[in-house]
């Protein structure tokens, strides 16, 4: 039976980031989406109805993207905090930093 390995901090945090990213980018594709489906430019005729278009799917989307953060995804958010803090331990830790 194999035994159960834990995860080094680094490899935690680091997780956390890869994670945090993945989210990001499912969620910005999810948004194209709905913006092609929505908002054809091929249908729409003028720029008043396509900008209006744009701002009803935007605002539906900024909805359910509050809905999910609040409902599911602290830990996400906790991850982005986590994320930026390891990154700038890593930079102010770099040798080059301590020579300027």
């Amino acid at each position: 039976m194999p035994k159960k390995t834990k995860l080094k901090s680094s490899e935690s945090i680091e997780l956390k980031c890869v994670t945090y990213i993945a989210t990001l980018t499912r969620l910005k594709t999810e948004l194209q989406n709905e913006m092609s489906k929505e908002c054809d430019p091929l249908l729409i005729k003028s720029f008043d109805s396509y900008s209006t278009c744009e701002k009803k799917v935007v605002d539906n989307f900024s909805t359910k993207l509050d809905t999910y953060l609040e409902g599911t995804n602290l830990s996400l958010y906790n991850s982005y905090q986590e994320c930026v803090k390891s990154e700038t331990n890593k930079e102010n830790s770099h040798p080059m930093r301590n020579k300027i």
